[in-house]
Formats: structure tokens, sequence, C-alpha cells
């Protein structure tokens, strides 16, 4: 696990490493910084798994600087002298918050519980990418996942929360998760088309399109309407496919 140390105070640096290379051999420091932006010049050069992270900064805290990502692909162990910020790291998705000064049996620990979170990211990405090498989408349904060929997907529809896979030659699937995270998965597949607020469909499994009532007939039989919201969408797709 490649990590970073960011701390303000250089002793409690030296204690982090000592103890990290007696009782963590897994762990490589590869860098360290006494404040958060050159902290963050870290993290965006190195792409470390792992953070050691001080609180209490200046001018920016440790939670400024985590706060600048969106969504950050490493784990976080806060370690500091301050207690009273152990509900905002908790927000902020920490992995672990250690008081100084370092009990070394809760550093341990800590480190064993980010060794378990970086090899289950890793294994997910790999499923991801086996994934997407074979062209399937996890289904993720209330009993398990299930996996359905991209090509095979005529439609998709929401069902409030969740979302209805009409799959071609198949049974139908409901999904647990709302049409906008499928339709993010499916937009590197440029032949869906979003047609309604409810209705993702894929091109070709298009029949007819009934210009004066706006809906569209799928290959299955299916009728799916083309709201005015989202039909320039459809008729750009059109084009970009060379169907119009």
């Amino acid at each position: 696990m490649n990590a970073l140390i960011i701390d303000d105070e250089q002793d409690s640096r030296e204690v982090i490493k000592a103890i990290l290379e007696e009782y963590c051999p897994k762990v490589n420091i590869v860098g360290e910084a006494d404040n958060a932006e050159d902290g963050y010049k870290l993290i965006s050069s190195l792409s470390p798994d792992l953070l050691f992270l001080d609180i209490q900064m200046q001018p920016e805290t440790g939670l400024d600087l985590l706060k600048k990502f969106d969504d950050y692909p490493f784990e976080v162990i806060f370690v500091t002298a301050w207690n009273q910020y152990a509900v905002e790291a908790i927000k902020l998705h920490a992995l672990d918050y250690l008081l100084k000064p370092i009990d070394i049996d809760e550093l341990i620990a800590a480190v064993t519980k980010a060794e378990i979170a970086i090899n289950k990211k890793s294994s997910n990405l790999q499923l991801k990418k086996m994934i997407s090498n074979i062209n399937l989408i996890g289904i993720t349904m209330s009993d398990g996942i299930e996996f359905a060929p991209v090509d095979h997907i005529v439609r998709c529809e929401a069902n409030g929360f969740y979302t209805w896979f009409y799959i071609d030659g198949s049974k139908n699937i409901l999904a647990t998760k709302n049409l906008k995270k499928f339709e993010e998965q499916l937009q590197q597949h440029n032949y869906f088309c979003r047609v309604h607020s409810s209705h993702l469909v894929n091109m070709n499994y298009l029949k007819k399109y009934y210009k004066g009532e706006s809906y569209l007939l799928m290959q299955d039989g299916s009728k799916v309407p083309v709201s005015r919201t989202y039909k320039s969408n459809f008729v750009a797709k059109l084009a970009t496919l060379g169907i119009l």
C-alpha cells in the first residue's frame, strides 16, 4: 500500500513512520507534507492508496483538504490530537480516527482495515474491467447481481427508485437502482438514448417512430413515449447514428 503522511508536526510524522516500518511492512511511505496545499499536490501526483492525515494544520485543515475531492479513491486514517472532529471525519468517510499520542495497536488495527478496504476496491475494479471487456452489465437486485449482455437490452424503464430492464429473449429484471445510475453506465454505448424521464431505449431495437403521437414502437411490441424534453436528444441521436 503506497501511503502519504500529511502532518504539520515533524515529530508526529517520524513516530508514524517508525511504527509503520516496525509493525506494518506492507505500507510504503511515498511522500510527506506539512500542510494541506503541498499534501494536495502530492496526492494529485502520486495517487496514494492510503493517507495518514492530521486535522489542525495552517492555513487549511486536513478536513479542508479532503473537501477538495468529490470522490477520493484512497483510504484516510486521521491522526490528530483533537477529538472534537470525529463526527465530521465520519461524514467524510474516513476509515479511522486515531488520537495522539498514537497507540501502536490502534494504528496496526487501522492499517489492517485499510488493507482490507483497498483489496476490496481493487477486486471490484478488476470485476468492472472484466465485465466491460465481455460487454456485460451488472444489474443489482434485491437478492444479488445479475449479469446481462448490454447488446440484448431492449429498454430500461424507471419504477420509482428502481428500474425495469427489458431484455431480448430473457426475463425482465427489476433493479434496485434508479434509471439515472444505469444511464450513466450505458452512456459509453452510443446506441442507448434517453427519450423520456422514465425511459431509456436501445436504438438497435427500434421498429417505428410515430412523429405525430410522439412515441416509439420497439421490436418487442412495446410502446415508449418520447417526451418534449427529450425529443431533440432523440432526433440528434438518430442523426448521429446516420438513421435520419
